[in-house]
């Protein structure tokens, strides 16, 4: 044990240091999974929230937010653990400040809803894939038609 803290008192501040560098550089590194944000028109948008049988899920956020990558992250688990269940939209809110104005997103991630093209519900923060699942069960229970 005393060999062990010896190492650490040794070498500490490499290994911190080491570890800053490290969970920095993931947060700030900008990487994102899943489809890369893109401009989206209105007339977009439009088309993937008018589903008549499927609920879709719109995911505000940006490149540079770590809860924003999580949650896109979470999407994907989402979406590989029930198919079909629900379409997914991501809106960068930087590349689409107008529609991001328009559903008053003010804080990021920000998730809405849609059913038919009509908001049911929304969600502000990060969510994991099972809180996700939960969301759409609780939320969609009142419509018998959706999956």
């Amino acid at each position: 044990m005393q060999s062990i803290l010896g190492v650490f008192f040794r070498y500490g501040n490499w290994i911190v240091a080491g570890l800053v560098i490290f969970v920095l550089y993931q947060a700030f590194s900008g990487q994102s999974v899943g489809p890369k944000p893109s401009k989206i028109s209105d007339e977009q948008f439009a088309s993937a929230i008018e589903n008549d049988s499927v609920p879709v899920i719109v995911k505000f956020g940006a490149t540079w937010c770590p809860p924003c990558r999580t949650t896109d992250k979470a999407l994907e688990e989402f979406e590989i653990q029930n198919p079909g269940k629900a379409n997914i939209t991501i809106v960068d809110v930087e590349l689409n400040p107008d529609l991001a104005a328009r559903y008053s997103v003010s804080s990021i991630p920000h998730s809405f809803l849609f059913f038919r093209g009509k908001v049911i519900d929304e969600q502000v923060g990060g969510m994991d894939a099972e809180e996700i699942n939960t969301w759409l069960d609780k939320k969609l229970i009142k419509f018998p038609n959706s999956k």
